[in-house]
């Protein structure tokens, strides 16, 4: 993830969704094989969470099959108390999912209406 604040290309939005089309913000969460990071699509300016998984960990813990199965679920889904996919992609190392951000006091006044 280190070259992505030196692109001297303009970034083509109509294309395929990447991580040139994000700024990175401050990370939120890290987990077995991956981390979460507060993101800003560059074009919406609007914010996401961006849910990065190492593959090489990925493939060392055996746990290809669950983030796949993630995804599918990710995919299907769409509900008000569940964080939805917005977009997936891949590069060389990571597999990125961009999904809803949700703040704890966001979920909170939700639940309690």
């Amino acid at each position: 993830m280190g070259a992505v604040c030196c692109r001297s290309q303009p970034i083509d939005f109509d294309g395929e969704v990447n991580l040139f089309h994000f700024l990175l913000l401050r990370c939120v969460g890290k987990g077995a094989f991956g981390k979460v990071r507060v993101v800003q699509h560059k074009q919406t300016r609007e914010l996401y969470a961006l849910k990065y998984i190492n593959k090489a960990k990925c493939v060392k813990m055996k746990a290809v099959p669950n983030v796949i199965q993630e995804r599918r679920l990710l995919e299907e889904i769409d509900h008000p108390f569940i964080v939805n996919l917005r977009y997936a992609f891949q590069d060389d190392e990571n597999c990125f999912f961009v999904l809803d951000l949700c703040w704890e006091a966001t979920f909170a006044s939700t639940w309690n209406g």
